[in-house]
């Protein structure tokens, strides 16, 4: 018989796959001990967590990039606790592991001054600058606004980035960037 899900466990047990992941450690099994993990983490994710729990979810996730369920996790956590800074931080998170050139500095961005308002209005103590600490460490790992601001669409800098394929090599891909992107080509255009 299986035991009754547990949001103290299922924190609990994500931290640690996370942090398997995070430090590089390998070991027989642990795709499908991943997967377990995630699976279930879905089962749990209508059940009440703390703020805590919810963040540590988060921050596991991260982690294991399981985007999907992060997003679910995140879209909660904002939900249940709309004052806290914590599921902002995890979203810039999620961002910043894609890498500089698929990284929406933009959005993050927003995200940042989303969290440095609700930590600011943190009532003093060690959450509060846990939190603003956190919010520091990764307003050093972006880039001033002023390379991505005033650009149409917001998001043309990293359109242009991602026509890079990391080897400086140009990828073809004119139609994401263009007039038609999102859309079919006009009929007899190749």
């Amino acid at each position: 018989m299986e035991e009754p899900l547990s949001e103290t466990a299922a924190a609990e047990l994500a931290n640690l796959a996370g942090a398997h992941r995070q430090a590089g450690i390998k070991y027989h099994g642990q795709k499908t001990h991943e997967k377990k993990v995630l699976a279930y983490l879905e089962r749990a994710l209508p059940g009440s967590f703390t703020e805590r729990e919810l963040a540590t979810v988060c921050a596991a996730l991260v982690r294991l990039d399981a985007v999907k369920l992060l997003r679910r996790f995140l879209t909660k956590g904002k939900r249940a606790f709309p004052r806290s800074p914590l599921f902002f931080i995890s979203e810039v998170d999620m961002h910043l592991v894609k890498g500089p050139a698929k990284c929406p500095f933009w959005k993050i961005q927003s995200l940042l001054q989303i969290a440095r308002r609700l930590a600011d209005d943190m009532p003093d103590g060690a959450e509060r600058e846990k939190a603003l600490e956190m919010l520091q460490q990764r307003e050093l790992l972006i880039p001033p606004p002023a390379l991505y601001e005033g650009m149409p669409f917001g998001h043309a800098l990293d359109k242009l980035l991602n026509m890079f394929d990391g080897s400086g090599e140009f990828e073809d891909d004119f139609d994401s960037f263009g007039p038609f992107s999102g859309r079919r080509r006009p009929s007899g255009r190749r």
